[in-house]
């Protein structure tokens, strides 16, 4: 499920999603209708996405999550960005707000046993003597400190801008509370502006293969 008001509206955010997908740019010269098709219907059975006229709260977001865990089997949640969530009592900066709203966010992963990915933006990031900006570290994510302590992985993607044309993006893991899901650790990616999607260096595509007969078998889902 996706809590992501910032990709409004929706039909926005189904292209994007599209264009990950098949890996191609979302226009008529790039698709078939077929295609998109074929695209949209698997993401109508499987995506759900929030009303943003009535889903602004942590509270909201959590009611809706809570239904579609039950009614529909959702396993991952998406909340993009935390910046768009409204507090109840408008105190969206204070520390213990957040600290109150990371542990509900913990609390509630734990148990529907589910995934939440919740971005975050940094703060306003220094230039260093090549004139680039560093890569942010856990601790630089903008508005508490809490935001590394209480969760469990923490990874930045950060893009280096080295020149107009630059695609090259560097994934960043800070912190892995689990080792047997990984460590820490760098691993440095093209990004494809047409699809959305991210490459090896060597041309390798790291993103599902929508064209896989796999990924329509029901009993594989």
């Amino acid at each position: 499920m996706y809590f992501s008001p910032e990709n409004q509206p929706v039909n926005f955010h189904l292209s994007k999603l599209v264009s990950k997908f098949t890996g191609k740019h979302f226009d008529k010269s790039s698709l078939t209708e077929d295609e998109v098709r074929a695209i949209v219907d698997y993401i109508t059975d499987n995506f759900f996405f929030c009303n943003y006229q009535r889903v602004s709260t942590s509270k909201q977001i959590l009611e809706v999550s809570e239904r579609l865990i039950l009614e529909n089997g959702v396993k991952i949640i998406v909340i993009d960005a935390f910046n768009k969530i409204e507090s109840e009592n408008g105190l969206e900066d204070n520390l213990l707000y957040i600290s109150k709203l990371l542990d509900t966010l913990c609390t509630f992963a734990i148990k529907e046993d589910i995934l939440i990915m919740l971005v975050a933006h940094p703060k306003k990031m220094d230039t260093g003597r090549d004139n680039q900006h560093r890569v942010p570290t856990p601790y630089d994510i903008n508005g508490s400190a809490n935001f590394f302590n209480k969760s469990d992985f923490v990874f930045t993607v950060q893009r280096t801008r080295r020149s107009k044309d630059d695609t090259h993006v560097i994934i960043d893991v800070g912190k892995v509370k689990f080792s047997n899901y990984g460590c820490q650790g760098r691993v440095e990616l093209d990004y494809d502006r047409e699809s959305g999607n991210y490459f090896d260096p060597a041309g390798r595509e790291v993103s599902v293969n929508f064209n896989d007969s796999d990924f329509f078998d029901d009993e594989e889902e």
